[in-house]
Order: C-alpha cells, then structure tokens, then sequence
C-alpha cells in the first residue's frame, strides 16, 4: 500500500468517526446544524471509499480500455462530490429558512457545543495529518481532502463557539433567540461552503473537457520547455496542454534550428528524457509527446 492510499485511509476513518457522531448527537439534540455536518461526512465517507479505488486504479496504469490510464475518474469523482455538496446546502438552507419562519425550534445547546467541540478537534488532527501527506504527494485527491477537512474544522469552531453562546445566554432575557440559532447557523453554513461545490464542480468539468492548466502553470512549463529545447538546438512551433486529475498532457510540435543533426532514435529519446525532466519540476505526474 502506498502513501496516497494510506492518507485516503486516515480520510475514510475520519469520516466514519464523524459520520457516526453527528449522527448520534443529531437525534439527541434535534439539531439540523448537525444534521447537515453528518450528511456531508457521509458524503465524504462514500466519496472516499470510491477516491481509495480510483487511486489504486491510477497506480494500476493503463488497460485494454482505458489505453491512457485512469486519471480522468479523479475529475469525474470530484464534479460527483461537488454535486452531491451543492444539492445538500441547497436543501438544507430552504428548510432552515422555513423554519425560522416558522418561530425557530428547540435546541439542547450543551449537547451541541460538546459535539462541535469534538468535531473541530477531530478535524484539525485529520486536516493535520493529510497535510503531512499532501507535502510528500502531488495528489489532487489527497490536497483536496486535506483542504475540505481544514474548512471543516473552521466551520466547525465556528459552530462550536456559537452553541456555547447559545448554552450561556439561555437563562438570560435573550432567551428568545436560541429557537432561532441553530437553522440560522444551517443557512450560515450554507452560504460559507456554497461557492466551494461550484468551484470543485467547474474546475472537474474543465479537466473532463481536456482544458488547458492554470495560466501561471502553462506560462511556467513554456518557458521552462522553451529554454530545454533551445539548448538542443529546437524551437517551439506549437505547444498544447491538458489537465486530466493530476495527469499534465503536452504535446510539443518543434522545428529544427541552426546546424541540428539527428543521428539515433536514442539521440532523440534522450532530448525527450531531458524534457521530460525538467518539466517535472512543476509537475511531477506529466505525459510528453514530442513531434519534430
């Protein structure tokens, strides 16, 4: 087993230790903040488990029918979560909305404050240790995961600081408002997390296009390969890319320049080696194909 598969591991544990807690303290406090929480780890769980064999699958390389292996499962499993998130918050934030409407519901504001305590706890260890991970890995499925456990655990202190609020002010005269805080922070939730679906979802359905990488990153691989090239004696005619998951596809059409000789077809695998080398400095996982 290697490390990617070892960090999705601690991923799917984490999400089975929240999932069943939220759960649990959901039916005890009736609460749809946690309900919400608990939904979205389940997400997590199920997504993880299906990210552990697309990983596996990756490491497999290619097949009879997937002759250019299997990275494109990791945008298309990305788009699936972002989608699955984004129809969540939308449901969950009309049904908050009609419940404050409706004069808000009661809330067990010590039972919630121990669960959202215990939540940003459990997600800061996890985010922690997929950061370790995501340092040694150029794994877009780890780095997303090790981003959504982060933005978990913030939201989640910022949960847990305002059931503590609501747990010291109900034997106050602003007793009225706890009915109201746990659907309000539901639709705060929602309005946190909402533009994160829509950027995972865009991002995964431009890598399922073929789109080109970030800006920065093709500027960088052109100039890099442009320089490499130069010193071979070769000009860059045309150069297009794709970014698949973490596979980076370049294709280089290149034209002889000054008195270049091609003697051996080594001669030319060891100019695309060089390439190759070199471009892996920005991206490690890269595919090139060099036409003369």
């Amino acid at each position: 087993m290697n490390k990617e598969q070892i960090a999705l591991l601690y991923v799917i544990f984490g999400a089975v230790v929240m999932t069943v807690l939220g759960i649990s303290f959901a039916l005890l406090t009736d609460s749809d903040a946690i309900l919400l929480d608990a939904l979205f780890n389940l997400v997590t769980l199920i997504m993880s488990l299906l990210t552990l064999k697309v990983a596996r699958l990756i490491k497999q390389g290619s097949s009879a029918k997937f002759q250019f292996g299997y990275y494109g499962f990791e945008p298309m499993l990305n788009m699936t979560k972002g989608s699955i998130i984004l129809v969540l918050c939308l449901i969950a934030g009309v049904d908050s909305l009609l419940v404050i409407l409706s004069g808000g519901k009661p809330l067990d504001t010590g039972l919630a404050a121990i669960y959202a305590i215990t939540a940003t706890i459990i997600c800061f260890v996890t985010a922690s240790i997929l950061r370790h991970f995501r340092k040694q890995l150029h794994s877009p499925l780890v780095e997303l995961e090790s981003f959504n456990w982060l933005v978990n655990g913030v939201i989640s202190a910022g949960i847990a600081v305002t059931f503590l609020f609501a747990y010291f002010i109900q034997s106050s005269k602003w007793n009225f408002i706890v009915p109201y805080i746990d659907p309000a922070i539901v639709i705060l939730l929602v309005l946190l997390v909402i533009k994160i679906p829509f950027e995972i979802i865009t991002d995964s359905f431009n890598q399922l296009l073929g789109a080109a990488p970030q800006p920065e990153l093709e500027q960088q691989l052109k100039t890099e390969l442009t320089t490499v090239l130069a010193e071979h004696n070769l000009k860059v005619f045309d150069t297009q890319m794709m970014l698949s998951g973490r596979l980076l596809y370049i294709k280089l059409q290149v034209r002889f320049t000054g008195s270049f000789g091609l003697t051996s077809d080594k001669m030319l695998d060891e100019i695309q080696s060089s390439i190759k080398v070199s471009a892996k400095k920005l991206h490690p996982d890269i595919q090139i194909d060099l036409v003369l």
